[in-house]
Parts: C-alpha cells; sequence; structure tokens
C-alpha cells in the first residue's frame, strides 16, 4: 500500500491493519513498512476494504494497544522505561550486566507487571513511548477519520505485479533472505516484468523466463524452509530426550526402553512401568531432567505436580551454578556438601559454613557466582536471621 504520511504514520496503520486482517482471517500476517508505504503479506489473499472499515479512528488506541501486546518493539521500550525507573538494574554489586540479561529479566517483569495491573504505571510509559515518540498515533488517526468522512479515499488496483514505486517496499520485506547482489538481481528480473507489461509482444518470453526466479523468493519458500527447519529441531530435541533417557540413574533398563519407545512415537508403555510412574512422581519430579519428565507425562495424560517440577528445575540451576563456582574458587569439599543440603531444604547447623555465606555477601562476589543462587543464599541468610530472632 502506497501511503506518503511518512514512516512513523505508516508503521501504526500497518500494525493496526495487520491486527485486523489477523483477526478477520484467522492468519499470520507480515508487516513491512518503510517511508512511502507498507506491504502486508499472508498464505491467503486479504480483504483490506473489510479490513479497514473495521479499523474507527475513535478505537485507534486501544487496537493499537492489542496489537503490541507481544511485539518485541514494546519489551525492548518497557526494558528503557524500567531500567530508568530503576526496576532494571544495569550494575548489580560493581558488576555490569549485559543488554541480554536486562532484556531477559525485563520480559520476566513485563510478564509479572501484567499480572498486576495492564495499567502498570512503567507499562502505560512504555506502550504511551511506543505509540507516540517511535510511531505517530495522533496523525494516524486523522488519517483514518478522513478515510471514514470521504475526505481522502484508498484506490485499491489488482495487478500481478508491484508498481516500480513499490520495488523498494518489497525489497525490504526480502532483506533477511537476500544478499546484496541477489537483491541487484531481484531488482533487474522486476525491472524486466515491468518492461514485458509494457510491451506486450516481449511480454510472455520474459515472463517465462523470470517466473521461475521469482517463485524462488517467494514468502510460501521461506515459510516451508521454516517449517523443515522445526522437523530438524524436533529431531535433535528427540535425541536429546533419547539421551536424558538413557542417562537416567536408579531407573531399571526395561523402564528405559519404555520412555525411549515413547519418545520414538508409541502411544502407550508397559501396565507397570506406568504404575511405577505414578508410585515414585515425587522422585521423578525431583530428580528427572524436567524436558523430560514434561514430555513423559504429557504424552500419557498423566497429571503432575507442575509447581513441584519447577522448584525440582529451580534445585537443578542451583546445583550447576554451584558446581561452577566450587570449580573456579577451589571450595572446600564439606562447604560444598553444605550447600548441596541447602539447596535440599535440609537444616544446615555447620557454623564454618555460615561464616562462609556471610563472609561472601558482605563484600563484592565474585562472577564465578550466579545471580539466582546468590539471591538464594540471600534468603537463606536472611530466614536464618530471622529465625533466630524469633527464638
Amino acid at each position: 500500500m502506497h501511503s506518503l504520511h511518512g514512516r512513523r504514520v505508516n508503521d501504526v496503520l500497518s500494525r493496526a491493519l495487520a491486527f485486523a486482517l489477523g483477526r478477520l482471517h484467522k492468519r499470520d500476517v507480515a508487516v513491512t513498512i518503510t517511508d512511502t508505504g507498507f506491504a502486508l503479506t499472508a498464505m491467503v489473499p486479504l480483504n483490506v476494504q473489510k479490513a479497514l472499515k473495521l479499523l474507527k479512528s475513535e478505537e485507534l488506541g486501544l487496537v493499537m494497544k492489542q496489537a503490541l501486546e507481544k511485539t518485541q518493539v514494546l519489551s525492548r521500550r518497557f526494558r528503557h522505561c524500567a531500567a530508568r525507573s530503576l526496576m532494571i538494574l544495569r550494575t548489580y554489586k560493581g558488576d555490569q550486566k549485559s543488554v541480554g540479561k536486562q532484556q531477559m529479566n525485563s520480559r520476566l517483569l513485563l510478564s509479572a507487571v501484567k499480572r498486576i495491573s495492564d495499567d502498570f504505571p512503567i507499562l502505560k510509559e512504555a506502550r504511551r513511548e511506543v505509540l507516540e515518540d517511535l510511531m505517530d498515533l495522533d496523525d494516524a488517526a486523522v488519517v483514518l477519520h478522513e478515510l471514514e468522512n470521504g475526505t481522502m479515499s484508498i484506490e485499491e488496483v489488482m495487478t500481478e505485479l508491484p508498481s516500480p514505486f513499490a520495488f523498494n517496499i518489497i525489497l525490504q520485506g526480502y532483506s533477511d533472505i537476500l544478499k546484496m547482489e541477489d537483491r541487484i538481481e531481484f531488482l533487474k528480473r522486476m525491472h524486466q516484468m515491468i518492461l514485458a507489461e509494457i510491451d506486450a509482444e516481449g511480454k510472455d518470453d520474459i515472463k517465462k523466463k523470470v517466473t521461475k526466479e521469482k517463485i524462488d523468493f517467494s514468502y510460501e519458500s521461506v515459510w516451508r524452509e521454516a517449517e523443515e527447519k522445526r522437523l530438524e529441531d524436533w529431531d535433535e530435541h528427540q535425541e536429546l530426550l533419547k539421551k536424558e533417557a538413557w542417562n537416567l540413574s536408579g531407573t531399571p533398563l526395561f523402564a528405559k526402553e519404555e520412555i525411549v519407545k515413547l519418545i520414538d512415537g508409541a502411544d502407550d508403555i508397559r501396565t507397570d512401568v506406568k504404575r511405577a510412574l505414578v508410585k515414585y512422581k515425587g522422585e521423578i519430579l525431583r530428580t528427572w531432567p524436567p524436558e523430560l519428565v514434561r514430555f513423559v507425562f504429557e504424552k500419557l495424560g498423566m497429571e503432575y505436580d507442575k509447581a513441584l517440577l519447577k522448584a525440582g528445575e529451580e534445585q537443578s540451576l542451583l546445583r550447576r551454578q554451584l558446581k561452577q563456582a566450587a570449580r573456579k574458587t577451589g571450595m572446600d569439599p564439606l562447604i560444598e556438601r553444605s550447600f548441596n543440603d541447602l539447596i535440599d531444604g535440609k537444616p544446615v547447623e555447620h557454623a564454618e559454613f555460615w561464616t562462609y555465606v556471610d563472609e561472601l555477601l558482605k563484600g563484592t562476589i565474585p562472577k564465578a557466582w550466579g545471580d539466582e543462587l546468590v539471591r538464594f543464599l540471600k534468603h537463606a541468610q536472611d530466614d536464618r536471621a530471622c529465625g533466630r530472632a524469633s527464638a
């Protein structure tokens, strides 16, 4: 769609229109935005005129609020706002946090904030910055209003080829696929097809020459490749699950074989193995790899305590971080054993251990210690202090 209202207005119009088309056709819609227009691409024909009638200028803000809900642009802007409001720390105990780690923390924080309130002040500010600073919601609403009252109109043209003014929009859509040399060749082929439209005599010959090459750069081929990659990733995931199954400690060989069959596509396993899964469910949730637990129990349609599994995941993460810290700091084996007991929830009264923890948390904590393990130790230290005070 050619629109000379500028990139900020086009950003709003394209996202709102894509959101309406997605709801209308129940399909994903890809958006490409430039200063002079935008393109909407999907696997099915799109009824743009009907979608435009669904959009109202006075409700554009509400539509954009929904359209931005799960986008990267809102997530990144929320990170900036959260950092300014000190909800996310760029430095922690003298250590600089990477942008990737800040972004990961911001996603967790964003999810928590949405559960608290959809009108949380930092979230509202992030939306305002996206819609008013990065985009131009007000002028986009003016454009929609003029379309509604007839001051402005849209002319719809059905064509097999985009106009030369749309070449840049098409190339932007292919930017992740094409190298610079391919982009130049792609432009040349498109130019040939435009000349073929003008020159009726040479149209058929040139079209036959370039049609196959044009198909090679369609979104359908890209999505097909993505589906093939997804299947390859599943094969890798399948092999990982098998490896975890074979490495289970304290599990009989016949039970491991049944689990591997399940991973390979079997619909059910031996009855005695299923009974054992139910009987030892608590121990399995604590000791088996979380991915394997989810796969086995969900494949068999068996219920399990997700909170207990999450606790097991957290324990596994803490043990990995402890192992890394012990290796890098040359930790005393008795201290390491006390750490493991604490992670398992056992009471630890070893005086030397708590002296070690107090000294560790008093100064600047070395990088060898993971953030989650440090937080766990601080909570344990606080709980111990509270217990002593109450006693």
